[in-house]
């Protein structure tokens, strides 16, 4: 058996993918397999111009003449292919999507997240480096422990990921066609393909994602987000669904407004929580939102979601920042205070969790004094 390896990590011999590697190439060796490793930076190869030649003048044969010359042939004779690659930020795109669509390019250029195309099918997937484990599986098809039916195959595989988070203390299940969830959670997506008689699965598992970034540079698709809400309206009834909303994670004044009036106008309740930092974990050093800006989306919020104005009353500036309510008076409907009060469950208590019982109140857990309705009117007035 010929065994021929690829690592493209820039770190080469010094890298962990090196590392894995080695690991794998010694027990092809001690298995009898001729090994064969060549580091992709050190390879001369060029890329492709576009010319078709190799497909109308010199049948699979490049007008380069480059390290793919020797490769190729090596390619051909080799039983198994190792690549070799290291993922630090990573977006993976599946073979069919747009990446236009689907990826923030200018986010991606911003924060140094690379992109690639992958050959399973199934949503981007954002990769974290210290946030998840990502994992790949290749087994032939004829092997007999392989189920031939595609959900027994998922099954089998996730079934010994869910085994060993099992030992790590995570009560974990698989859910078909391709997830594992804990306590009702997502916490891994699948994805497998089957070529030339070969089975490749490869999956994420969820350990502490930096769920900020993964929406700065991932475009989530309204019509995803509104199928699964349209479903839970047209079962629970109109108001009777609630999506709550989380302010200060890098969202505009204008963003925010927006996604309320859309979850209005699908008759989804919603309701507004200030982002609270936790000590331990990724996000901890992410400042709450200033309460300025909470105060001018709870007035948002209320005239919306009570009829008095819409999303196009409203007026913002060049930087998405509410500057102005459609000519309401603030006095009138907002004097009775509700508007920055909880607006979740009856009788909720979430302020005592991420606040001072002592104040300021992103949301006030009970009827405003006449004091505190003026301070907060005044205030709104002179933002």
């Amino acid at each position: 058996m010929k065994v021929l390896a690829f690592n493209s990590s820039p770190r080469k011999e010094k890298g962990v993918s090196d590392i894995v590697m080695n690991l794998f190439l010694e027990g092809a060796e001690e298995a009898g397999a001729e090994t064969e490793k060549h580091y992709v930076t050190d390879l001369d190869i060029k890329g492709c111009l576009g010319c078709f030649t190799c497909w109308t003048e010199t049948p699979g044969r490049c007008v380069h003449r480059d390290d793919m010359d020797w490769i190729i042939p090596r390619w051909g004779e080799a039983d198994v292919i190792f690549l070799g690659t290291p993922i630090y930020n990573y977006n993976i795109v599946h073979y069919l999507q747009s990446i236009e669509k689907e990826v923030n390019l200018p986010a991606c250029e911003k924060y140094g997240v690379d992109v690639t195309r992958r050959i399973t099918g199934g949503g981007a997937v954002y990769h974290d480096y210290d946030g998840e484990i990502t994992y790949s599986i290749v087994a032939p098809e004829a092997d007999p422990k392989m189920p031939a039916d595609i959900l027994e195959s998922y099954e089998l595989i996730c079934g010994a990921i869910v085994n060993g988070l099992a030992g790590l203390g995570v009560d974990a299940e698989f859910k078909p066609v391709n997830d594992i969830v804990a306590g009702g959670k997502k916490i891994s997506g699948n994805a497998q393909t089957r070529r030339h008689g070969v089975i490749l699965q490869h999956g994420t598992i969820l350990v502490d994602s930096d769920i900020r970034r993964m929406f700065q540079v991932l475009r989530v698709s309204d019509a995803k987000i509104s199928d699964k809400l349209i479903q839970a309206v047209e079962v629970f009834g109109d108001g009777n669904v609630g999506s709550n909303l989380i302010v200060g994670l890098g969202e505009t004044e204008r963003e925010a407004a927006e996604l309320i009036q859309r979850l209005h106008d699908m008759k989804v309740k919603t309701v507004l929580f200030a982002f609270t930092p936790l000590a331990g974990t990724r996000l901890e050093d992410l400042p709450p939102p200033q309460m300025e800006k909470y105060r001018r989306l709870q007035a948002a919020r209320h005239l919306i979601v009570n009829g008095y104005a819409a999303l196009e009353d409203l007026s913002f500036d060049e930087d998405g920042r509410i500057t102005g309510y459609g000519g309401e008076d603030l006095d009138t409907v907002l004097g009775d205070g509700v508007a920055f009060m909880t607006t979740g469950c009856p009788g909720c208590n979430r302020p005592f969790y991420n606040e001072r019982p002592s104040g300021p109140f992103y949301n006030y857990p009970r009827p405003l004094t006449e004091d505190e309705i003026k301070e907060e009117l005044a205030a709104l007035k002179t933002q």
